[in-house]
């Protein structure tokens, strides 16, 4: 037997099309490959597509049926602190898909992508230190949860060896930080180490 190469992409079912084709348009900036009623085709790189959307609002089934509604705008959430349940700040569904995650090759890139979006006011519900990833979450105008990351360390080895050590047995998930403060510490040319570093 052998491992898949690698992950191809996502199939999302909607009853938003237009506004969940625009979001991930803007938050991936990406562009799309195809689009007609039934369906849209989004890559933002050279696959060509890593999400696909299934209109489900014309469906004459009732239980998907109906059309599409206005998608209320979100506002800045307030920033976590030490004290925030991570899984009630995330809290979806008891079962089924968590999240999706999107990996940057850089802070300065996570960052500056950050900022972009904050700037058509998308704001990530909650970000975090893991110990191996700098993470943001957002949430999809259908509440799909969607993280955007960097890998803290250079090689998986260090990763690995993170995930068996002290830190990472006392508090697995990791801890909350302040985007705008990490922006700042980042702008002012504080080490990649430091803005990273586990401080839990």
């Amino acid at each position: 037997m052998s491992s898949p190469a690698k992950l191809a992409h996502v199939v999302l079912r909607t009853q938003h099309l237009s506004e969940m084709r625009d979001w991930y348009v803007t938050v991936l900036d990406a562009k799309v490959m195809h689009e007609d009623a039934a369906s849209v085709f989004i890559t933002y790189d050279d696959e060509h597509h890593r999400i696909a959307l299934a209109n489900m609002a014309d469906l004459e089934n009732p239980e998907h049926g109906g059309s599409e509604q206005p998608v209320e705008k979100r506002e800045k959430p307030a920033a976590a602190t030490a004290d925030t349940d991570i899984f009630e700040a995330l809290a979806g569904p008891s079962t089924g898909l968590f999240h999706i995650a999107f990996t940057y090759d850089t802070l300065d890139e996570l960052l500056g992508n950050y900022e972009r979006l904050a700037e058509v006011e998308i704001w990530p519900v909650l970000a975090m230190n893991h110990g191996v990833t700098t993470s943001m979450y957002y949430r999809d105008p259908e509440d799909n949860l969607v993280e955007l990351q960097i890998d803290n360390f250079a090689t998986a080895e260090e990763a690995e060896d993170f995930m068996q050590g002290e830190l990472w047995l006392r508090r697995p998930g990791g801890v909350p930080i302040d985007l705008d403060d990490l922006v700042k510490r980042f702008r002012a040319g504080e080490a990649f180490e430091e803005l990273v570093k586990p401080t839990w």
